[in-house]
């Protein structure tokens, strides 16, 4: 009855759903069971529905909806269809996604505080899942390592580009690999104990990062994964991950917790060896005003 829900894997919001329909299923009334029921059945749809569709595809009042969620543990009917949308639109195509978004899209001020709202959300999820422990780890592998290599692909290379950029900045030894690295391993040959691998990987996910990975391990370096699960695929193989949240209301997924997590770790670094950075940083604006790199107009 509830296979396709039961894919989504373990250690998942929707897994937990699923544990507490089966829990309470049996001390349901008839209405909240048939609820419980279509949700089991069709969790899909139901993530895109209101409650009063899904009252009258079953039968029962908007109310008995409502009711059926809070009994579950939720803040309404609209906590718990959160939890399907961010699952559903996870493993979406970009065209599946746009199909969906324009459908439920408003208009003006009210499609930008939506997607706002989405942005927001994601930032406090992915800050939920990361504890500073973890940061720690993460930001320790980064002072350690003498040679760091950054892989993403597709979207994905635009935080990553941001993140060679400071990278380079503060340390002077970062090197965004092309976006074939992973069919390329002549590329990645010099890697070793000493470098420092962080990957960058979401859903859907990207064959060629994941090579990557699992050649550079296999050279010795260490990987650090910014991806959406732990049981991702290059989350597997890392020796820290960090997750992200990156659910977005149009074909395009959000990248803004993603950002926000690489400030976090630029914000580390600088207090946890600040006087390495400065000196770095000093050199940086001496070349910067020595070749004049940033170009500005006098009045």
């Amino acid at each position: 009855m509830c296979k396709n829900l039961c894919e989504v894997g373990a250690m998942t919001e929707t897994s937990l759903l699923l544990q507490r329909i089966h829990s309470t299923y049996s001390q349901l009334s008839d209405g909240k069971q048939r609820v419980a029921q279509f949700i089991l059945d069709d969790w899909q749809e139901v993530a895109f529905c209101t409650a009063t569709e899904l009252g009258r595809r079953v039968g029962v009042s908007p109310s008995v909806v409502v009711r059926f969620a809070s009994d579950l543990g939720y803040d309404g009917y609209a906590d718990l269809q959160k939890v399907l949308k961010s699952r559903v639109r996870r493993y979406l195509t970009t065209t599946e996604r746009h199909d969906i978004s324009s459908q439920q899209a408003g208009g003006g001020r009210q499609m930008f505080e939506t997607v706002a709202a989405q942005d927001i959300d994601n930032i406090k999820l992915t800050l939920r899942e990361n504890d500073i422990a973890t940061l720690n780890r993460a930001v320790k592998l980064l002072l350690g390592s003498e040679q760091i290599m950054i892989a993403a692909r597709r979207a994905s290379r635009g935080p990553a580009i941001l993140l060679d950029e400071y990278l380079n900045i503060v340390f002077g030894n970062a090197t965004l690999l092309p976006p074939d690295a992973g069919d390329s391993p002549n590329l990645l040959k010099k890697a070793g104990p000493k470098t420092l691998l962080i990957a960058i990987s979401l859903p859907r996910y990207s064959a060629s990062t994941l090579r990557c990975v699992s050649f550079l391990k296999e050279q010795g370096a260490r990987v650090v994964a910014i991806t959406d699960s732990l049981v991702a695929p290059i989350a597997r193989q890392a020796d820290v991950v960090l997750i992200v949240k990156a659910d977005g209301l149009s074909f395009a997924r959000s990248h803004v917790a993603t950002v926000s997590v690489i400030n976090q770790l630029f914000a580390m670094i600088g207090i946890r060896d600040s006087a390495s950075v400065r000196q770095n940083l000093e050199e940086y604006e001496e070349l910067v005003e020595r070749y004049a790199s940033h170009t500005y107009v006098e009045e």
